[in-house]
């Protein structure tokens, strides 16, 4: 099912069963966890997808580009569409989105499995998140082909990663992948005090050499008290790149956290 909410574009999978929402990377859309929502409406699972403002079918003056208000468009689409609690699944962009929704609205969320990403409240020294800025600014200045490239070539990706992810950025605007990327870099807090009040696991790609995830993610786990993997074979898109090894190590994450709940 295809459906727009407050200009952004959604799709629901599956029947019944519990919810699961998935959100996606700068540059993707909704179509990057494909192989996920195939596996997990198939196995009693309610799935909930969207494009982000300036990704996919969602268009750039849909919504918001601060993470707070996204989190609070994206919490309202729960709301609209599953009611709530769920789980969330959220990639690089999506990671940290999702983690604002946990924080924002901590009882709509059963559970969060993060790709790709850090944490939002053990920033980085200032000097590396001025580089992560600066490279929002390219995103935006660079030339389209080069752009696509670029994105295609994150972390080693496979082949096929490489092709979907060129026809995702071509259907997502250059400033509304710069906004979302600059607003990624603003929304990290200095608040190791907080923690999520969910069940959490973090993973990576064996070859995600993004920023500096290979080497924040397990602090994050751990100061979290939750899972970690390293995905095999994978790079930065690892539910991609091998998403046999994803879709079993999500199904046994979202399963321990259901029952857990």
């Amino acid at each position: 099912m295809r459906e727009t909410f407050r200009g952004v574009r959604f799709y629901v999978h599956g029947e019944r069963g519990p919810w699961v929402v998935f959100s996606h990377a700068t540059g993707a859309d909704h179509d990057s966890f494909r192989p996920q929502v195939e596996m997990l409406a198939g196995r009693g699972w309610r799935v909930l997808t969207w494009d982000a403002p300036g990704h996919g079918a969602s268009p750039r003056t849909a919504g918001a580009f601060e993470i707070g208000e996204l989190a609070d468009l994206l919490a309202a689409l729960i709301r609209h569409v599953a009611g709530g609690p769920v789980m969330l699944v959220g990639h690089s962009l999506g990671g940290y989105l999702s983690q604002h929704v946990v924080l924002r609205h901590p009882g709509l969320v059963r559970g969060l499995a993060g790709l790709g990403c850090t944490s939002v409240t053990l920033p980085p020294p200032r000097r590396q998140i001025a580089v992560l800025r600066l490279s929002g600014l390219l995103l935006q200045v660079c030339p389209p082909p080069l752009r696509r490239t670029l994105i295609a070539r994150t972390g080693r990706a496979r082949p096929p990663t490489r092709r979907y992810l060129r026809r995702a950025v071509t259907r997502s605007s250059s400033a509304g992948l710069a906004r979302a990327w600059r607003a990624v870099t603003r929304s990290l807090r200095d608040r190791p005090d907080l923690r999520l009040p969910c069940p959490l696991l973090v993973a990576h790609g064996e070859y995600d050499r993004t920023g500096i995830i290979a080497a924040a993610a397990p602090l994050w786990a751990e100061h979290q008290r939750g899972g970690f993997e390293i995905i095999p074979e994978a790079g930065h898109y690892a539910n991609l790149d091998n998403p046999a090894y994803v879709n079993d190590m999500l199904s046994r994450f979202l399963d321990a956290a259901a029952q857990a709940c």
